[in-house]
């Protein structure tokens, strides 16, 4: 990688072939972060299945799938986390 910031686009949609993109804007993937970028998307319906990917360049990764939480004070019988970290 480049010793400089690296534009990415990420999006996120609806559906699975990001016909209905609902939000999407440009971080920075910078050095002192190992090329990464943290996004924290806002104004997502809660409770609803979500699709996400990024650009660099060329380069389109596969497309993920989250789940946005429930709304405030909704009770939920169960809810699943996941973290996972390269370092």
């Amino acid at each position: 990688m480049p010793d400089e910031k690296v534009p990415v686009r990420w999006q996120v949609a609806e559906d699975e072939g990001f016909k209905k993109v609902v939000q999407t804007c440009t971080e920075y993937a910078r050095t002192k972060l190992a090329h990464s970028v943290n996004v924290e998307v806002e104004g997502l319906e809660p409770g609803r299945e979500y699709f996400y990917r990024f650009e660099a360049g060329p380069e389109i990764s596969p497309g993920g799938r989250t789940k946005s939480a429930p709304d405030a004070g909704a009770s939920a019988s169960e809810m699943g986390f996941a973290f996972a970290s390269c370092q």
